[in-house]
């Protein structure tokens, strides 16, 4: 448990905050910023095709 509390404290004092999008994921969830607001968005974002459709043919 101590080393636990050791690395939550430590890594809270010196750590690097991290980047928006580390992975550039294509996903809704890494368009929004970080700490989350109240409303994620002004308006309701329109999905039109999977993220990861890989290799799926175009319609």
């Amino acid at each position: 448990m101590l080393v636990l509390l050791h690395g939550v404290i430590s890594s809270w004092r010196s750590g690097k905050i991290a980047p928006m999008n580390p992975w550039q994921a294509k996903t809704l969830e890494w368009s929004v910023a970080n700490p989350v607001p109240l409303e994620n968005f002004a308006e309701l974002p329109v999905v039109t095709s999977d993220a990861y459709g890989y290799g799926k043919a175009q319609s």
